[in-house]
């Protein structure tokens, strides 16, 4: 077995997608999914892989990265990622013992990692590092073949006799030059509000928009805004799902404190389904905190839950060795 760096080739890329998809079958990716936290890495968000090779082939990886939404200098996300047929031989434990002697340089103060709960051999390997749970995101579908927007038109219609508006990004960047400035502070301010074991942070707009703008799976068509009058109170929308045609995904969907239950959050996530079923997709698929009141919305909605994704956290008392 060698343990080495991932080099950017094709075929590294090609070996993480393999790897990845033969961990998590039902949520594969493409090796465009890679590329692109590769390309959102910049010197203040650090990234690094490793390659398990066994026999020529690679049959594990591991990696280290910082997210912008939850960015602070010594907080990293890790992953170990063994192919099923290759567990049991000492390939995880290597992988992290390199990969925790890689990240030494950064001074790391606070790991966390996600993991499915019907993986029980990841959520073993995760306590054996003194990684500890912290929260549960239930990942849910929506059957759009199914789905019938008519049971909540009253929801709708009261939403719009209440003078609220829904439009499109594709819509608002073309009529508001401000577009930008308005959307970045309403995307964190909800944000803030999303369950999490650390706060929300802010980028700032100059990091946030090239980001943004540059997003692979953006579909500027789904992405949906609720005004009242001029001012911008919510948002939902639906990104690409690179690997699955049929299935997109739900991402955040919220209202500013001040406008809660007021049937926003419904009306715009029922729009939304409407436009992915006109659209031809079949599932919309999405994760939630077990206790945020948008996974019950969905519930009602008629999303049915899946295998959900766990948190794990391990903060650091002390640093990691360098040497």
């Amino acid at each position: 077995m060698i343990i080495r760096p991932f080099d950017g080739s094709d075929y590294d890329y090609a070996a993480v997608t393999a790897i990845h998809n033969a961990v998590y079958p039902e949520q594969p990716h493409v090796e465009a999914n890679a590329r692109q936290d590769d390309a959102e890495r910049t010197e203040k968000y650090k990234l690094g892989r490793l390659l398990a090779i066994v026999d020529g082939v690679a049959v594990g990886e591991a990696y280290y990265l910082q997210q912008s939404w939850s960015y602070r200098p010594g907080k990293f996300m890790v992953k170990v990622q063994v192919m099923p047929d290759y567990r049991g031989r000492g390939i995880g434990t290597a992988l992290y013992d390199g990969l925790m002697a890689a990240v030494a340089v950064y001074d790391p103060t606070y790991f966390y990692t996600y993991l499915k709960e019907n993986h029980a051999a990841g959520i073993r390997f995760a306590e054996k590092q003194q990684f500890a749970y912290a929260m549960r995101y239930p990942f849910s579908h929506l059957d759009l073949t199914t789905f019938d927007a008519a049971a909540f038109a009253e929801k709708v219609a009261r939403f719009e006799a209440a003078g609220y508006t829904i439009r499109t990004l594709t819509d608002l960047k073309a009529h508001d030059p401000e577009w930008g400035k308005k959307l970045h502070p309403l995307v964190n301010t909800i944000a803030e509000d999303v369950p999490s074991p650390e706060p929300h942070v802010w980028s700032t707009y100059e990091e946030w928009l090239p980001r943004f703008e540059a997003y692979p799976t953006l579909i500027h068509d789904a992405y949906f805004v609720a005004l009242d009058g001029e001012r911008w109170v919510g948002l939902s929308f639906l990104l690409k799902d690179l690997a699955r045609p049929d299935f997109i995904e739900q991402g955040l969907t919220g209202t500013l404190r001040d406008y809660r239950c007021k049937g926003i959050a419904t009306a715009l996530k029922v729009v939304g389904s409407q436009w992915a079923q006109a659209s031809g997709y079949t599932t919309i698929e999405t994760d939630n905190e077990e206790n945020n009141p948008m996974y019950a919305l969905n519930m009602q909605l008629g999303y049915r839950p899946q295998p959900a994704q766990l948190e794990y956290i391990k903060p650091l008392s002390s640093p990691l060795p360098t040497g």
